[in-house]
């Protein structure tokens, strides 16, 4: 994580993770999100790779099938997280991300936590 030390966050922060292997994301995604999910955040995972791909990646997460059907997990392409193709623009990535913000409030959860592949 560059910025500050996963367990600093507080609401409204951010962190990103820089990584040239798929193996760094493999370690530290399931723990960021983990986090997230001990905190009665829901999880948004938004990724071009396929579903089976990022159930691989998600692996140390636990139950990813179980979190997925309580609603606690969403798994998302960037075209429907988005909303369109390509590189979705900054206005769009903020509107996109208020909207799932205020469904995981509305079905009752404290937030969301993100993993998000960068275009």
């Amino acid at each position: 994580m560059c910025g500050q030390a996963e367990g600093d966050l507080t609401a409204r922060a951010h962190a990103c993770l820089v990584y040239e292997h798929r193996d760094r994301v493999r370690e530290a995604g399931p723990r960021w999100l983990r986090a997230g999910l001990e905190r009665g955040e829901r999880a948004l995972v938004v990724s071009a790779r396929g579903r089976a791909d990022l159930r691989e990646d998600l692996d140390g997460l636990g139950d990813v099938e179980g979190l997925i059907r309580e609603g606690a997990l969403v798994l998302l392409p960037p075209s429907e997280a988005y909303g369109g193709r390509g590189a979705p623009s900054p206005a769009a990535s903020l509107a996109a991300y208020a909207a799932v913000t205020q469904r995981a409030l509305t079905d009752g959860f404290s937030g969301l936590r993100v993993l998000a592949d960068a275009p």
